[in-house]
């Protein structure tokens, strides 16, 4: 079985604050090209689960959500000083997105250590790491180059930083990441090696339970990917584009200028279907 969780730019259980000045989302279709000129649209929506309360969306310091809120009937959006969005739209229902099972597949390996400021290439295939560390100064930054379709459990954190190292998805490959600790990308950060980048080629599953920290996006690149983290908190800081899409706890995108496009392609994207607790789902009212 499969289910398809990516259908918003940001979906969080709690709390979505877009504050970065002039930080904003809206969409495009991969399918189509490259994001620009015409493939510019207006489905970067922003959802927060129908069981939250009070002050759950805030929109600030001119930001502007290129798509709709979506709210519980319980829920408010705050919207000042400039920000701005296309709807708000109200719902009873409760998202009821699982925790992260990870594959025996992978959870049975023997784990191969730790990378730590290595140059390393992973072919097709599965691997088990305890950790990843690429740190860099100057022009000698470490790589994770993905050369194949690769599927890879980090038991540990994932720590990319300095303006050089990266994570790297050459052009036609993919990579299924599954990581047991928190994840802080920043510097040269995720790299996909292509002139059309897919989201759906990077996805990122965490099986953290950290609500106050967990996912920190800092990037001096572009990233094309997908992050379904339901139980973290998503810390976007940069100035450079996510484009796809994030299932989290809760997000706070606070990057000058930071921009979520996402990918229209992934309403049809399906994932493994991790142990539900419960799944409803109801129509939202709109408000303009």
């Amino acid at each position: 079985m499969s289910f398809a969780p990516f259908t918003n730019a940001i979906f969080a259980n709690k709390l979505i604050s877009v504050t970065g000045n002039s930080a904003y989302t809206d969409s495009y279709n991969s399918g189509a090209g490259a994001y620009g000129g015409a493939n510019i649209h207006s489905f970067g929506d922003i959802t927060v689960d129908g069981d939250a309360t009070g002050n759950v969306i805030n929109l600030d310091n001119n930001a502007d959500i290129n798509g709709d809120a979506n709210v519980g009937i319980d829920g408010t959006v705050v919207v000042i000083h400039g920000a701005s969005v296309n709807n708000i739209t109200y719902s009873s229902g409760h998202m009821g997105y699982p925790l992260v099972v990870v594959p025996a597949t992978l959870s049975n390996l023997a784990s191969s250590g730790s990378i730590t400021n290595a140059n390393v290439t992973l072919t097709t295939g599965s691997y088990k790491y305890d950790s990843i560390t690429l740190s860099s100064g100057g022009s000698s930054g470490k790589t994770l180059t993905i050369n194949g379709d690769v599927n890879l459990y980090v038991t540990g954190e994932i720590n990319i930083t300095g303006n050089t190292s990266s994570i790297t998805v050459a052009n036609g490959k993919s990579l299924s990441l599954y990581v047991d600790g928190l994840f802080n990308i920043s510097g040269a950060g995720l790299i996909n090696s292509t002139a059309n980048p897919l989201p759906s080629k990077t996805i990122i599953y965490s099986t953290n339970t950290n609500d106050t920290s967990g996912v920190k996006f800092g990037s001096t690149n572009n990233a094309y990917a997908c992050f379904y983290a339901p139980r973290l908190k998503f810390l976007i800081s940069g100035v450079k584009a996510l484009f796809g899409s994030m299932v989290c706890d809760s997000a706070s995108v606070t990057g000058v200028g930071a921009a979520i496009h996402y990918d229209e392609v992934l309403t049809s994207v399906f994932v493994p279907d991790f142990i539900r607790e419960y799944d409803t789902i109801m129509p939202f009212m709109i408000q303009g």
